[in-house]
């Protein structure tokens, strides 16, 4: 798979979500589901970039001076050529 159908995919992957999570809204699920939701979706995304690091030996310097996600989705860009 290349770099870029990787991306179309974690995007997609994503939209389908932020639905599910917008559809949920309608169902009056609880905050806490929509919390424990998202919190276990960023640990299996921390698990990626785990992995993602440790086959190219890439070490992703997220939150080096703090977390500026401005500033982090520029140097992701620049650093995958996006």
């Amino acid at each position: 798979m290349s770099k870029l159908e990787l991306i179309a995919q974690v995007t997609k992957s994503f939209e389908a979500l932020g639905a599910a999570i917008d559809q949920s809204h309608s169902k009056n699920h609880s905050m806490y589901d929509l919390y424990h939701l998202v919190e276990h979706t960023a640990y299996h995304s921390g698990q990626v970039i785990d992995r993602i690091q440790r086959r190219t030996g890439t070490r992703f310097q997220f939150v080096q001076q703090g977390l500026n996600e401005k500033a982090l989705r520029q140097r992701i860009e620049t650093e995958l050529k996006v």
